[in-house]
């Protein structure tokens, strides 16, 4: 009685809680008519349930297809026998009180049959009306007017909310609504349909299928706005391309104008140099002539026996001839290597200014500021401005040093082998630093020239950077009798701390993605080889053992620190090694968190 009371009050208060469909037989698709309940649960119509198994060998439930064994016992529904009893009561009594209430409406509005998202009314003769319900077994839309008899006469037929493709929700076979959905053939079907054609098929209410459907979309959905997503950055992409191009044509037109300029003050300069020397040689060919005098003179005095005229004429040509003091006077070829430098300094602030403003854009445009600053400046001092400014860069002084280091003229692969070598030497000789010359070296990472040994191909950075830091590692593993291992007792302990300065340097490298993992994992395995090495797999651990210890990588970790944690029972290591290893294992314990 108490789901009568609700159910009851429901329908007094707006009808919806509890729809007529909800008190329909899935069997014969009328009210229920003495429900019985299954042993899964479901109900039908007591002749309808007992009709069906009559047809069939195995008793299965019309809906979710549970088989029984043996035909089961039906337990009568009273619960929702006095349910649909009250329905149909209430639903008579109502008919006052919605009559009532639907002559309270106001006009019915009238509609187009080409109006958008509105369904007509298809008994309406005149003007059309919009249609309130529609109905599965007449295939047709009532408007409020027409669906009053309509359902004054057929109140047993299913209505539903108006559509406008009645025909397509009809199985076009049996004539029945499709209330069911077959996964398997992926396709709506009806009660008969499922049990003619698709017995053996997963099917599920078209409600079930419809609302897990509708998860799928969602997701669905958000895989074509990633699609979207990816195809406006390929476009983003691109534009940048285009904005790249159109940023170096006007490089190279104010390259040009910039050139126009220079070559018309060196023009002038020239001139002027000219001028002045046509004045200075002129000048130093009259004193030649007069000095050519008195060369003869002096030469025709030397060979006269006349001491008297010797005598008288000594002291006029001893005295040496007015002439100007040349030693301040010269003409300076360089004459145009400030402008030159000016010229070359405003360019490389202009594009600088483009790099900045186009951060994070392709590395071509590095490679070409590189290779136009390389075509104008000289080389012969490259290594001692190298030098300068690695002694001087840091942290805070790392931008104005890149911009001097890009404007060095590196255009041979000897110079590039020369410039990679210093970086390479401050680094692992002062490991504290080598955050700086790792980020300088990703900066550079882009620069190549043209191979001497292989024309038409280029030597990169990067590889000559790599190769480098590979030798420089392994030095540390080579035969104990060349006196190179790292830790071997009577080497000099600059060698060690190189070594260790080398695997500093390169696990900055491996941060900034110029190293691979695969790279550092082959250098651990190295060093768990050789005891001697202990130390350096410690400072790698410690340094990037977070960024390695990933997901993916943790059976090849387990592996590492289980290595680990033998040397130490083995007690073969120093204390000063076991201290180092038991931090970086308590670091993993940790989760890597200092």
């Amino acid at each position: 009685m108490y789901s009568i009371v609700i159910f009851s009050h429901g329908m007094a208060s707006c009808s919806g809680v509890l729809s007529e469909e909800q008190f329909l037989c899935s069997i014969c698709l009328e009210v229920f008519s003495s429900p019985v309940s299954t042993p899964c649960g479901h109900s039908f119509c007591k002749a309808c349930i007992n009709g069906y198994w009559d047809h069939r060998e195995v008793c299965q439930c019309p809906l979710c297809k549970e088989t029984f064994l043996s035909r089961p016992q039906l337990s009568v529904n009273r619960a929702l026998a006095e349910i649909t009893e009250n329905f149909l009561r209430m639903e008579t009594s109502s008919e006052h009180s919605s009559a009532k209430y639907e002559e309270s409406l106001d006009t019915p509005e009238e509609v187009g049959r080409g109006t958008p998202g509105v369904v007509a009314c298809d008994v309406c003769t005149g003007a059309q009306q919009m249609a309130v319900r529609s109905c599965l077994v007449c295939l047709t839309s009532y408007c409020q007017e027409h669906g009053k008899s309509h359902s004054t006469r057929f109140t047993k037929h299913k209505l539903i909310q108006p559509v406008s493709n009645l025909q397509d929700r009809m199985c076009k076979k049996h004539d029945r609504p499709l209330e069911l959905f077959c996964r398997s053939d992926q396709t709506c079907v009806c009660v008969l349909c499922n049990d003619m054609d698709h017995q053996s098929h997963d099917t599920v209410p078209a409600e079930r299928a419809w609302a897990q459907q509708k998860t799928q979309l969602k997701k669905t959905e958000a895989d074509v706005q990633q699609m979207i997503q990816e195809r406006q950055r390929k476009v983003e992409e691109i534009r940048q391309c285009v904005e790249l191009s159109r940023v170096f044509s006007a490089l190279m037109r104010s390259i040009e104008r910039r050139q126009a300029e220079l070559t018309k003050v060196m023009e002038e300069k020239q001139r002027v140099v000219e001028t002045r020397a046509e004045g200075l040689i002129k000048d130093l060919e009259q004193e030649l002539t007069q000095l050519q005098k008195r060369t003869n003179e002096l030469e025709k005095l030397s060979q006269t026996e006349d001491h008297l005229h010797f005598l008288q004429s000594f002291p006029s040509l001893c005295t040496p001839p007015h002439t100007k003091d040349w030693s301040d006077v010269g003409v300076h070829a360089d004459v145009c290597v400030g402008t030159v430098r000016r010229a070359v300094t405003q360019l490389e602030d202009s594009v600088m200014e483009q790099l900045d403003v186009r951060a994070g854009g392709p590395s071509e445009m590095r490679d070409g500021v590189l290779s136009l600053q390389g075509a104008v400046l000289a080389g012969e001092e490259l290594y001692q401005q190298v030098h300068s400014i690695l002694e001087t860069v840091s942290p805070n002084t790392f931008q104005q040093a890149m911009r001097r280091m890009i404007t060095l003229r590196i255009n041979t692969e000897d110079r590039l082998m020369g410039v990679v070598m210093l970086i390479l030497e401050k680094a692992v000789s002062n490991p504290t630093s080598s955050v700086v010359y790792a980020n300088m070296s990703r900066c550079l990472m882009g620069l190549k020239v043209p191979c001497k040994d292989k024309p038409g191909e280029t030597t990169h950075f990067r590889k000559v950077l790599l190769n480098l830091c590979q030798k420089e590692f392994e030095r540390g593993f080579q035969d104990e009798d060349e006196d190179e291992a790292p830790s071997k007792v009577g080497e000099a302990a600059g060698v060690h701390q190189r070594w260790l300065g080398t695997v500093a340097f390169m696990c900055e490298l491996y941060k900034l993605k110029m190293l691979t993992e695969a790279i550092m994992y082959d250098c651990i395995n190295k060093m768990l080889k050789n005891e001697d090495s202990l130390e350096g797999v410690c400072c790698l651990l410690s340094s990037i053992g977070k960024e390695l210890d990933h997901e993916k990588a943790k059976p090849r970790m387990d592996q590492y620190y289980r290595q680990l944690e033998k040397i130490i029972h083995q007690g073969k290591a120093s204390s000063q090694i076991c201290r180092m290893v038991e931090k970086v294992l308590d670091l993993r314990r940790n989760r890597h968190q200092v």
